[in-house]
């Protein structure tokens, strides 16, 4: 775990939902990476980059005291949303519901604002979002909310039966699951 000892080296920016529910304070505060978050898995999203003593990371936000109470709380620092487009990161991490079915038009970020090596929206449905197809217009490496969903079912089933999960089986359901879902609402 030589990696976890030394540090990640990334920096990291946070763009939470801050709904206002409280916030539990993690350890390692001075970690980065660029993270776009909302209220839970926020929270496990940045305790994770904690873990992984990450360099620094950002919150970022629409509501400037807010951003400010909940870096100070999570032991980050506050970024404003203006500052996105002259900063760069390694890693951005959307956790907002924005983009979420049914409202796939939305985006919680202009193109010029991305400005990072990797983009892992959490929005798995739909699995392609409009943050990820602006993310790889701009050369960004992307990651789909659907690998953490398939992730989170995959250590469920090995926690509840101790056995191997199927990944290549969960993720071909949840894919063609997705699908249909969509399909019969489009057919309404």
């Amino acid at each position: 775990m030589r990696a976890q000892e030394e540090g990640c080296g990334l920096q990291v920016v946070l763009l939470p939902d801050l709904g206002g529910r409280p916030v539990k304070r993690y350890p390692h505060p001075r970690k980065p990476g660029y993270q776009e978050l909302g209220g839970g898995a926020a929270r496990a999203s940045l305790a994770a980059l904690h873990l992984l003593h990450c360099r620094a990371i950002f919150i970022t936000g629409r509501n400037p005291a807010k951003v400010r109470a909940l870096a100070k709380e999570m032991g980050a620092q506050p970024l404003a949303m203006e500052h996105l487009t002259q900063e760069q990161f390694d890693l951005l991490i959307h956790a907002t519901s924005a983009g979420m079915w049914p409202h796939t038009d939305e985006c919680f970020l202009e193109a010029d604002q991305i400005n990072a090596r990797v983009v892992f929206d959490l929005v798995y449905n739909p699995v392609e979002t409009l943050l990820l197809k602006r993310a790889r217009a701009r050369g960004c490496r992307t990651i789909s909310g659907l690998e953490m969903f398939v992730a989170q079912a995959a250590r469920q089933f090995e926690y509840w039966t101790g056995l191997q999960p199927p990944l290549r089986l969960m993720r071909q359901v949840a894919v063609r699951e997705l699908e249909r879902l969509s399909l019969r609402v489009q057919d309404r």
